[in-house]
């Protein structure tokens, strides 16, 4: 008995030893590190038109669905976003490439339904931030005008315009017109 009494307090010293030692084993935690992370997103306006060519069809030519859609994504400085639409030449709009042409006063415009008015405005008529692109030609009565909020700094706008050719002269000669109708958009 006095054996199995020796036996216990060897191990219950040994245990005592190990102790220490398990208690140095887990180790010790520094002070928290911080990496600051950061992504900017830059602002960013488009404009695109569906279909992307089109052609006058009638006794009064006219085209219809043309579909504008404006998107964007803007800081919170911003408060409107603009469209506008002009040819480059008002006397030239659309050319036969023999020396005939369309003017800009025989192409009229429609947005979402609401009657044709000719493609005559001066670049005045379109938004301040739009005028550097639009410094020639003349500019379609139909615009797209958002005003930005906190709840739309990043949208789309979507309109549908409608064209017709109008007092084109009977003396009109003959061939296939073409031109170009630009599409612009920006915010301010």
């Amino acid at each position: 008995m006095k054996a199995i009494r020796s036996a216990i307090a060897i191990l219950m010293c040994a245990a005592l030893l190990v102790v220490p030692a398990l208690t140095d084993a887990t180790g010790i935690v520094g002070t928290v590190a911080n990496v600051t992370m950061s992504y900017t997103v830059g602002e960013s306006i488009a404009v695109s038109g569906v279909p992307p060519s089109f052609s006058f069809l009638g006794s009064t030519p006219t085209f219809t669905g043309l579909a504008v859609t404006t998107t964007w994504n803007v800081n919170s400085s911003r408060t409107h976003v603009d469209m506008a639409m002009y040819v480059s030449s008002a006397t030239q709009a659309m050319s036969d490439g023999a020396g005939h042409y369309i003017t800009s006063a025989e192409i009229f415009q429609q947005k979402n339904g609401a009657g044709y008015l000719a493609c005559t405005k001066p670049n005045t008529y379109v938004p301040t931030e739009l005028q550097a692109t639009v410094v020639t030609g003349a500019t379609c009565a139909g615009q797209t005008n958002v005003t930005v909020t906190g709840a739309n700094l990043a949208g789309t706008q979507t309109d549908t315009f409608d064209f017709q050719l109008q007092g084109i002269p009977g003396n009109q000669p003959a061939g296939s017109y073409t031109g170009l109708l630009n599409l612009v958009a920006g915010a301010a």
